[in-house]
């Protein structure tokens, strides 16, 4: 649910992750340890980014850069918040009026909340170029070009069309604002569109025919329930003419402005997006007991290093989602991963040299615990956040695969053993120099003398 569509999303989709490492690392409780998102928009940037690790060293510098400015410039930081905060307080209508939500419908399906929404929508959009001109100037090119691209909406037709009158092109289902009113677009209805569902020749209609009718039943000699019932005649006609009058809106005027409001300012809020994720990188690094932004390679070979490193989901812990609102989180915190404040930091060196690293330990020791911790660090460097370790240092990996013992299914012909061999081949055959792939306890058979076997 963001103002951001699927097909951006969809586009920027990449290779590095598949669903079974994503649901092994518990990449679920990592989004949860890193969001503090402001607007939805922006927490659905920054989900897409952790299940799509970027494979640009360009991009993910960019990106280290702007944190890095951010981190240093208190004044630019607390105006994009600022700004962020303004969109939050348009969000939830304009996403109810775009269709990002879902929402009340009529039996025809139409929205019946479109003019309770409507305004705030032509809120955001006419002012959030204004909002974004109160932004200190930056100086990073990856927050220069989101400022320029909210900026973008300045005197665009979509902005106009927000703040001005609205009008209907005749014999067209499209809608333009003044701006565009002799550009090509003549034929224009005579009377701009309100927002009210009120529309008053529908209903004069509707109630001139119900008053017509009972004109018609007067002339009749009618019965005492006959004049009763005829007396409705006005009022049900003018309940259908307001009827006609929200149908007449939606098809004329909600539909199209819709198009218009998501598809347009689609530039501005990607950039609206990327700033809010950048903000929640900018929050975990904070809550971090160890951060850093690692020193990134587009190298050959894969390789990690990192020094007193930590597991971020163990160090913070994640709360369970809570569902009853009388429940006091502060009091009485329930957790999915409880959390461990005096976590135990390690050194790590992978690659130098090497293309196989074991790691080895007694049971309850961190292996685990640790594998899945790199492999969450090595997602973090990939989308430009900070790394939870006083100095880190990575190459771009273009797989991240974790492999866990599995049971075996009922439809398989194999054992557990044999069905973890399986999928343990397919992920190194699919391999190339620059993955890096995590066996976590590969040899998990079934009785002992199979594992030695």
């Amino acid at each position: 649910m963001s103002l951001i569509t699927e097909d951006y999303f969809k586009e920027r989709e990449t290779p590095v992750l598949d669903e079974r490492t994503r649901d092994s690392i518990e990449l679920e409780f990592l989004a949860k340890v890193v969001d503090h998102s402001i607007t939805e928009t922006g927490k659905a940037m920054l989900y897409h980014s952790l299940n799509n690790p970027s494979i640009s060293l360009k991009e993910i510098v960019e990106k280290q850069d702007a944190l890095r400015e951010l981190r240093a410039n208190d004044k630019l930081r607390q105006k994009v918040v600022d700004l962020l905060g303004r969109v939050k307080e348009y969000e939830e209508n304009s996403l109810h009026f775009l269709g990002r939500s879902s929402g009340l419908s009529d039996l025809f399906g139409r929205d019946i909340k479109d003019y309770d929404t409507l305004p705030d929508t032509r809120g955001l959009i006419g002012n959030l170029s204004s909002w974004c001109q109160e932004l200190p100037e930056p100086e990073t090119s990856y927050l220069k070009r989101l400022k320029k691209n909210i900026l973008s909406l300045s005197g665009s037709g979509v902005e106009k069309l927000a703040n001005g009158p609205i009008f209907r092109k005749l014999f067209k289902n499209e809608i333009i604002g003044i701006g565009e009113i002799g550009k090509g677009n003549f034929l224009i209805s005579p009377f701009p569109y309100y927002n009210s569902p009120i529309k008053i020749g529908q209903i004069s209609l509707g109630a001139g025919i119900g008053i017509f009718s009972l004109i018609d039943i007067a002339r009749s000699n009618p019965t005492p329930d006959t004049q009763f019932f005829s007396l409705l005649g006005p009022i049900m006609g003018g309940l259908v003419g307001k009827k006609i009058g929200k149908w007449r809106d939606s098809y004329n005027f909600h539909d199209p402005l819709k198009k218009r409001f998501l598809q347009e300012p689609q530039v501005a809020f990607r950039a609206i997006g990327s700033l809010d994720e950048l903000i929640s990188f900018d929050e975990f690094g904070k809550e971090m007991k160890f951060s850093t932004l690692p020193q990134i390679e587009d190298e050959d070979k894969d390789y990690f290093e990192a020094d007193s490193f930590i597991n971020p989901i163990q160090f913070k812990g994640v709360l369970l989602d809570y569902h009853n609102d009388n429940h006091n989180k502060e009091e009485c915190p329930k957790y999915c991963v409880r959390p461990i404040p005096d976590y135990v930091a390690n050194s790590i060196i992978l690659g130098n040299g090497t293309t196989l690293k074991f790691l080895t330990g007694p049971n309850s020791g961190g292996k685990t615990s640790t594998a899945k911790a790199i492999t969450q660090a090595r997602i973090l460097g990939q989308i430009g956040c900070y790394v939870p370790a006083e100095r880190a240092k990575m190459n771009i990996a273009h797989q991240l695969r974790y492999q866990v013992g599995q049971n075996d299914s009922q439809a398989s012909r194999e054992g557990g053993l044999g069905t973890q061999f399986m999928q343990t081949k397919k992920i190194l055959f699919d391999g190339n120099p620059r993955s890096f792939v995590v066996i976590d306890d590969l040899i998990e058979g079934t009785t002992v003398e199979e594992k030695l076997n």
